[in-house]
């Protein structure tokens, strides 16, 4: 059995993949880390602030570009202010919160209690699959970047295994990624622009994820006795 960790501030009293988004690094489903820190900061960064009318994050007060001398790319200021709320520099968001009152009428910043949740995972069946499709990825490489880069352009997930385990493409990563997207497109994802985008991921901080992606992979997994902690 394996320890993993899940991140939210969701009540989860059973585990349903089919509540997972779209758009993730391994599609649509439920995910878990084998990192507590990793589940942490996963957590923590739910409780950024909702829009009262949308129920939607706002993660900056606009969208903003800075620009990157490594050529026409564009970072968002959103990451600099993710970065700045999981240190724990609550005085920004406080300050962010007070502009967001008065430029939006009706602006309502939610409260949420990040959560921690405990599990086991039969990982036996990674060496025995039997009926299970299982998908691993040692490594940040070309294979797990494009297949990264299709679920996350996609509301399902574009591939049929149960299970999906490999580097997670956290903020930082996704930051680096979609300053690339332009010149991915305009190179067809050509083998040289993929290995420049992973040269600056260094890969080797990534921690891993699992992705849970039918019923039959959620089975191999249960919460332990103490079932989630209070973080942050």
């Amino acid at each position: 059995m394996r320890d993993l960790y899940h991140g939210s501030t969701e009540d989860i009293m059973e585990i349903d993949f089919r509540k997972g988004k779209g758009y993730k690094d391994f599609g649509k489903g439920f995910y878990a880390t084998a990192v507590k820190k990793h589940a942490d900061s996963i957590a923590l960064r739910s409780q950024i602030p909702r829009c009262k009318h949308t129920g939607h994050q706002i993660c900056s007060d606009a969208s903003i570009g800075v620009f990157d001398p490594r050529g026409s790319r564009q970072i968002s200021v959103q990451a600099r202010l993710l970065g700045s709320l999981l240190r724990g520099n609550k005085k920004a968001l406080q300050a962010r919160e007070e502009r967001l009152r008065k430029r939006i009428s009706g602006y309502k910043a939610k409260t949420f209690t990040a959560y921690r949740y405990n599990l086991e995972f039969d990982d036996r069946c990674i060496s025995v699959p039997g009926n299970l499709k299982i998908k691993v990825f040692q490594m940040a490489d070309k294979e797990w970047m494009r297949f990264i880069l299709k679920n996350r352009d996609s509301e399902i997930s574009v591939h049929n295994y149960d299970i999906v385990i490999g580097p997670t493409a956290d903020e930082n990563t996704v930051t680096i990624i979609n300053s690339y997207k332009e010149e991915l497109e305009d190179t067809d994802y050509a083998d040289e622009t993929l290995e420049a985008l992973i040269s600056e991921l260094k890969p080797e901080n990534l921690p891993k994820q699992y992705f849970f992606g039918t019923q039959a992979a959620i089975h191999l997994l249960r919460f332990k006795n103490v079932r989630r902690e209070i973080v942050g």
